[in-house]
């Protein structure tokens, strides 16, 4: 993925399983946009206009992220993804003073398993 507005990127998982998802975050002219002075999040709705999130993620800038060269990993653990299932809505978010912008947003599809410990 390469952009520097958000791309509308649907993901899917298991219930309870651990996931992960990177993202490279570039310009128009395919340049790694240097996001090491930005805050980054995701956020999980049901509903994209509910006020309360089903599940927050906070995005560390250490392996497999690398904020300065432009990869944001979204990493869902099992303990996160055993509480859904469904269709639910995110948007991953850099934030500084002043400044947001979304990098990435779309579904999520959460399909029940049938094993489960």
């Amino acid at each position: 993925m390469s952009s520097t507005k958000f791309e509308n990127i649907d993901l899917s998982c298991y219930r309870g399983d651990s996931e992960t998802y990177t993202y490279t975050i570039t310009t128009a002219a395919g340049v790694a946009v240097n996001l090491s002075t930005y805050t980054i999040s995701a956020k999980l709705r049901r509903d994209p206009d509910a006020t309360t999130a089903d599940a927050t993620i906070s995005i560390a800038d250490t392996s497999p992220s690398s904020f300065s060269t432009g990869i944001v990993c979204l990493m869902l653990p099992a303990v996160t993804t055993a509480a859904l299932s469904g269709t639910y809505w995110y948007d991953i978010e850099a934030t500084k003073i002043g400044s947001t912008i979304t990098l990435a947003r779309g579904k999520l599809v959460v399909t029940p398993d049938v094993t489960r410990t």
